[in-house]
This record gives C-alpha cells, sequence and structure tokens, in this order.
C-alpha cells in the first residue's frame, strides 16, 4: 500500500514538472515570436526634407522683392526701396593687371548687368554683376585700398603701395616700399560659397560690395549711397541709409544658388 502510494507521488510529480516545461517553452516562444516574429510597431523620426526651385521663372523674377536670374546664378532678397526698380543695364568695362593698379589693361566688359538708381535727397545706387573669372586687379573697393584676386588660391587681397615722403629741408620726395599682396579682405561663407566683403567710406560717400565666383564667374553685388554733408539740421534725407545696407548684408548671408 504504501509502495503504491509513492508511486502515484511519484507520477503526479511527473506529470507537473511536465506541466512546466510545456508552459516554460510556450512563454519562451511566445517571447521569442513577440521580439523577433511579430511585425514591429516602432516610430522612426519623421525626415524632413526642403526642396528650392533650381532656376527662376524666366531671365530675372522680381517677386515679393525677389531677385532671380539664372545668367548670374542667384535668387536674392532685394532691399525695399529697390523693390522693383532692378533693370538690366549696358555692360560696363572690366579691367586686368599686376598688383600695381597703374598696369591695369582692358580685359573686355562684364556678361551681364541688374541696375538700380535712386536719385533726390537720397542717393543709391545698386548692381548685380557678373564678370569673366581672371586672376589680377579686380576692381573691389575696401578701405580705400585697391585689391588684386588670385584664381588658383581663391585669395581676394588688399595690396600695398609705395609710400612718398617730403623732405623741406631738400626740398625733395624719397619713396619707400612696393606694390604688394597684403592682407586678405573679410569674408564669409554662404552655402559653401566664399563671400568676400568690401567696405569703403569717404567724404559721405559709402560703397560696400560682396564679392564670389559662382558658376565658373565672378559675381559682384554692390550697393552705394552719396550721403549728405551739410549740418545736421539741414539734412533733407528720408531714407535711413543704415537699415538699407543692414537689409542687404542679411540678404546676401541668406542667398540661394539657382541654375
Amino acid at each position: 500500500m504504501i509502495k503504491q502510494c509513492q508511486r502515484q507521488t511519484g507520477s503526479t510529480h511527473v506529470v507537473i514538472i511536465g506541466i512546466l516545461v510545456v508552459v516554460i517553452i510556450g512563454v519562451l516562444g511566445l517571447l521569442a515570436w513577440k521580439n523577433f516574429l511579430a511585425p514591429q510597431n516602432v516610430k522612426t523620426p519623421a525626415v524632413v526634407s526642403r526642396t528650392e526651385d533650381s532656376n527662376c521663372e524666366g531671365s530675372i523674377v522680381e517677386k515679393n522683392g525677389t531677385f532671380c536670374s539664372e545668367e548670374i546664378g542667384i535668387r536674392l532678397k532685394v532691399p525695399a526701396i529697390f523693390d522693383g526698380k532692378l533693370k538690366k543695364t549696358d555692360n560696363y568695362e572690366i579691367f586686368k593687371g599686376t598688383v600695381d593698379y597703374k598696369t591695369r589693361t582692358p580685359a573686355g566688359n562684364s556678361d551681364v548687368v541688374y541696375s538700380a538708381v535712386i536719385t533726390g535727397s537720397d542717393k543709391f545706387s545698386f548692381s548685380i554683376a557678373k564678370e569673366p573669372l581672371r586672376s589680377g586687379y579686380v576692381y573691389v573697393e575696401h578701405m580705400l585700398q585697391s585689391t588684386y584676386y588670385d584664381a588658383e588660391t581663391s585669395l581676394l587681397s588688399l595690396t600695398t603701395s609705395p609710400k612718398s615722403s617730403y623732405n623741406s629741408a631738400t626740398d625733395s620726395y624719397t619713396t619707400s616700399g612696393e606694390y604688394a599682396v597684403a592682407d586678405e579682405v573679410p569674408s564669409f561663407v554662404v552655402n559653401g560659397v566664399k563671400f568676400y566683403y568690401g567696405s569703403s567710406g569717404d567724404a559721405g560717400v559709402r560703397i560696400e560690395t560682396y564679392f564670389a565666383v559662382i558658376n565658373g564667374s565672378i559675381i559682384k553685388i554692390k550697393l552705394t549711397h552719396n550721403g549728405y554733408m551739410g549740418p545736421e539740421e539741414n539734412d533733407p534725407s528720408t531714407i535711413d541709409a543704415d537699415q538699407v545696407f543692414n537689409e542687404l548684408d542679411k540678404a546676401v548671408k541668406t542667398i540661394e544658388l539657382v541654375s
């Protein structure tokens, strides 16, 4: 009787162990199915793509104060006072030469020029031009000095000139120094393109030029203001020149390239 009870107890243990094994296998199988076989419902970060038109609607577009030219290769926000005023104008003569600006010689004409002029009490001129790429003398006014561009190194630099000193005792002049490449003109990069910023001011005239090489050509964006030089109480100006220059600076630093 005792042996029979032991056998029944042993059988019961075997059954229980078997059930536990089946349950464990089932749980492991369910976990494996969830982790490896079931479709994953994982949230992935959204990919945000920003597309821009790669060209302009025609040769030039001024829409909502925006200039766009496939010939020049840029889309640019125009300072408000020039909105709708930029027109294609005659090409101007360009020059080439050495660091000695006096040796400059004609090098043809600019390729494409757009400009606008405001006259009256507030005199402004604004131009966007394309010139053939070349090394040598390039007219970009900065600190009242001449500039020299090296197409191989892509550097736009100031140039130094010989200095002449007068000796009153001998009533003669002595010259020292020579023409040479000096400091690089200040620059910044927009969309991978290096823009040089030339600034010059003298006798009430303020000139700022942005110089870059785009699609194998020199691009110049230039703004000039002829300011009032008389007594402040008689100043007839009605346009804030600083604001206009700031608008252009902001526009160039957000410029877009087009093909």
